[in-house]
């Protein structure tokens, strides 16, 4: 299993999430053998598919549009609790302001813009 993400609130325009990745997750292997460090596209990822699920419930792909404003400002290693905080823009509804706690602290954020793939649109790239 790569990671697990629980959700524990969801509201019309926020979701708040609870991730975690075991020791043996596959995020980590190779990076890095000696200090285990979670790869910003891992972290990007759980970002995604917790969006995906808020939009569709799993049922659509997402369409990402756009991931912008990164920021990578703390490590975070195999079993750390992150708690992942997701916000819709009110003026554009394609577009999420999130991110990534540790222990309160944000270990992550950025925004995203992103929809649900309509069937048999092959225009836009599909995460996943």
């Amino acid at each position: 299993m790569w990671h697990t993400l629980e959700e524990i609130e969801i509201g019309e325009d926020e979701i708040r999430v609870l991730a975690s990745t075991g020791k043996d997750s596959r995020w980590f292997d190779g990076h890095f053998p000696d200090r285990p460090v979670l790869p910003g596209i891992a972290q990007l990822s759980m970002v995604c598919e917790a969006i995906e699920r808020h939009l569709s419930d799993g049922k659509s792909p997402l369409r990402l549009r756009e991931i912008s404003r990164v920021r990578f400002k703390q490590v975070i290693g195999p079993e750390d609790p992150m708690e992942i905080r997701i916000s819709r823009d009110r003026k554009g509804k394609d577009t999420f302001y999130f991110s990534i706690r540790i222990n309160g602290e944000v270990a992550c954020s950025g925004t995203v813009r992103a929809d649900t793939a309509i069937p048999g649109d092959t225009g836009d790239q599909i995460f996943p």
